[in-house]
């Protein structure tokens, strides 16, 4: 979390970071498969930015050392920051331990 502003994860302006995935956090295939979207972060100024998924980003770090995320436009970041903060390239369908969280189920999705 060193390359990470605390204010920006902080306008995410929760009080409490509550133990549970929310709904729309997750994709479903045709088969019914479930899929996590991870944060999604860019760099501005030398640290990372939060652009969507702050909340997530939260609350994986309550549980992890290191979380996945999505980064956008890597290409134009310093070679070197980069390279601090990738410690491994996800690939596609390559399945990545969460935490055991539950769904809260009580929450719709919201279908856009």
């Amino acid at each position: 979390m060193a390359n990470i502003k605390s204010d920006d994860l902080a306008c995410r302006k929760s009080v409490e970071i509550y133990d549970w995935y929310h709904p729309d956090w997750f994709w479903q295939d045709d088969t019914g498969n479930l899929y996590f979207i991870p944060p999604a972060f860019g760099f501005l100024n030398g640290f990372l930015h939060g652009i969507n998924g702050r909340h997530r980003a939260v609350l994986l770090f309550k549980h992890m050392e290191v979380i996945p995320m999505l980064l956008v436009l890597p290409n134009e970041w310093p070679r070197a920051k980069l390279a601090e903060i990738v410690l491994k390239k996800i690939f596609k369908n390559e399945i990545v331990e969460l935490p055991n969280l539950p769904i809260n189920t009580a929450i719709k999705k919201q279908h856009i």
